[in-house]
Formats: structure tokens, sequence, C-alpha cells
């Protein structure tokens, strides 16, 4: 099933109208009618507004498959998320499940000079977050709103009660990392 058949069918069963659920997203409902219709993709602020407004997890709105004691996520089952933010690809591992998932896992790889701004992975309905972040390439320059670290390939760093501001790449190579938020709520 579509993102947009999901979108429509909980919406409906929820007895929102499209505009209704527009006005809670903060879009216009003919994005909602062309996202329903799967004419457009979400971008990934609106999807995590659809999720929200529809209580459900993001992750829960990408994927169609239904989890059983444990789900394999090839390759080509991670999704594009957009940032725009130049060189940075954001790939979310989409792992359906129960509506009450507490935890997010992103590939991020950053171009040479890449910078990815982290405020967008922040919801505000949590009382924070843990985040587990391990290079698989290059070097990562991770600042937080308490301090900065590097963290090299091979290697992961674990923090809690830290916002992650960003994270950065100034070497001269691609860097690659996996970035799990597992959220308190």
């Amino acid at each position: 099933m579509s993102i947009g058949e999901k979108v429509r069918r909980i919406r409906l069963a929820q007895g929102l109208s499209m505009r209704e659920l527009a006005k809670q997203v903060g879009v216009s409902p003919s994005l909602i009618s062309q996202i329903e219709r799967n004419q457009v993709s979400p971008s990934y602020s609106t999807l995590k507004g659809l999720a929200r407004a529809l209580s459900e997890d993001p992750s829960s709105l990408i994927d169609d498959k239904t989890p059983l004691e444990w789900l394999l996520v090839s390759k080509d089952g991670r999704r594009n998320v957009y940032t725009g933010q130049e060189g940075v690809t954001l790939e979310l591992f989409a792992f359906p499940g129960p509506r009450d998932r507490r935890m997010d896992i992103y590939m991020i790889t950053l171009q040479p000079g890449g910078v990815f701004v982290a405020d967008m992975l922040y919801t505000d309905n949590s009382d924070g977050q843990d985040d587990f972040l391990y290079v698989i390439a290059g070097t990562a320059n991770i600042t937080t709103d308490r301090r900065s670290m590097t963290v090299q390939h091979d290697e992961a760093c674990y923090l809690t009660y830290e916002n992650i501001q960003s994270v950065a790449n100034t070497d001269q190579i691609p860097t690659k990392l996996i970035w799990c938020i597992h959220r308190i709520l």
C-alpha cells in the first residue's frame, strides 16, 4: 500500500477531512489531495507532520509490510528522505510495526564539506531522546547543544540528554554513518 493510500485510509478512519488534516499538518488541502493520489511524495517535514496529526510513526506510513518476529530491510528497502541540504543524503530504514515505536534508524552520507543540520530529526512530542551514531566510513564532526566531538571510521558514540545540532564532514572523502534515535515519551 502506498503512502497516499495509507494517509487516506487513516484520515477517513479518524473522520478527518482533507482540510482538517492539512490545517493540522500546516500544508494546503491540495497538497494532501496530491499525496493521497500519489501524485507527489511528501517531504520529510510533511511526512512527520502527517504522522503526528494521524498519531502514526513516520516509518509506518512509508513501508507496507507487516512485521513478524524480525524484519530484513534490503538496500532497496531504505527510503530517501529529502533534506534540502547540499552534500547530504539521508535514508530512513523503514521498519513497519507497532504505532508506539520509539526508535528511528537512518543512514547519512556526507560528501566532503557536507553538513547535516539535525533539527529535522527531533520531535516536539517527546521528553528527549537517546542517540547512537556509528561511523561506517570517513570522519564525522558532531556538535551537540553541550559539546563537539570527532568520531572516526569504525567508532561509535552514544548520547543521552543532549541534542545533536549538526553532523559535518571535514574530510576529503565521503562520510557514512548510521544514526539510531530512541525517543523518550
